[in-house]
């Protein structure tokens, strides 16, 4: 985000996040939005594989909502393409005006997204991929690339105390009573951390937290 600073405002600055599902990607830009004291436009891009898609994209009557007009009513200028790798590959020629000039037009709009910063996010593991799915004149025009690895072991443990001490708090004191903190936290960590995901591990630890209250609290 320092590096956006210094690029002139009459450009966009699109920003292609890259790796594993799940590492938070798309929880990194909600942080920013969160930290920069903005709402986030978030476009969900994983749609955009039918003719359906491409109306959204590329315009239709006035009276259907297309990417244009979710552009042009955008709260600030912190914008996610998120799953921009599941578009269908034909309509990725629809963003090289966007992402050189700024400027983006269906059959019926026109928007100017000057001084804008784009964050794509994608599963793709490597630079090459990237350029096979989404071609050199696109890849030409992002501002930077940043690679997300999947989560090490201490860090999937640090994970884990920080949901679990989250959870802890939404329970009433009268349940917390019911909750050995620690114990929790050692089944979590002895199982394996390299297949565990941490989209899912949140409601793996609401899901335990609940059934242990509900077997000391109601079934012994």
């Amino acid at each position: 985000m320092y590096k956006t600073g210094e690029f002139e405002e009459s450009k966009v600055k699109v920003v292609l996040l890259y790796g594993p599902p799940g590492v938070g990607k798309t929880e990194s830009v909600k942080l920013l939005a969160r930290y920069g004291g903005v709402k986030l436009t978030r476009i969900q891009m994983s749609m955009m594989q039918t003719m359906d898609g491409a109306d959204f994209i590329f315009g239709t009557d006035h009276s259907k909502v297309g990417l244009t007009q979710s552009l042009l009513l955008r709260d600030s200028n912190l914008i996610l393409f998120d799953e921009f790798d599941k578009v269908n590959k034909y309509f990725y020629n629809a963003f090289y005006q966007m992402f050189d000039e700024a400027l983006f037009e269906d059959k019926n709009y026109q928007v100017n997204l000057a001084g804008a910063t784009i964050f794509l996010t994608t599963n793709f593991s490597s630079r090459r991929q990237i350029i096979e799915n989404i071609g050199e004149p696109l890849f030409s025009r992002l501002f930077d690339i940043v690679e997300y690895k999947n989560l090490s072991v201490n860090d999937l443990e640090q994970l884990i105390d920080v949901s679990i001490d989250e959870e802890i708090k939404n329970i009433s004191k009268e349940d917390r009573v019911f909750i050995d903190i620690d114990s929790v936290k050692n089944v979590f960590k002895g199982k394996d951390l390299q297949f565990l995901s941490p989209r899912l591990l949140k409601n793996n630890i609401r899901s335990t937290l609940t059934k242990i209250i509900i077997s000391k609290k109601f079934l012994n």
